[in-house]
């Protein structure tokens, strides 16, 4: 008898993760009654860039509410 066996290798699905930075603020226990922020963001900005200047284009169409 000759058999023979096929074998499919599948690659892996990465895991999907989120990693937070030791900065990152948790704005859900904040002790607020409520908020309407879903989330707070600050874009990193390279040293000497001024926070004023804005990021309205980026955040179009994003369906969030930001602070």
């Amino acid at each position: 008898e000759n058999r023979s066996l096929t074998i499919k290798l599948r690659k892996r699905k990465p895991e999907k993760k989120v990693e937070w930075t030791s900065d990152t603020v948790d704005n859900e226990h904040m002790g607020r009654r409520s908020s309407k922020c879903c989330c707070i963001y600050e874009k990193p900005r390279a040293f000497g860039e001024s926070s004023t200047e804005s990021d309205e284009e980026e955040e179009e169409g994003c369906g969030h509410t930001h602070c």
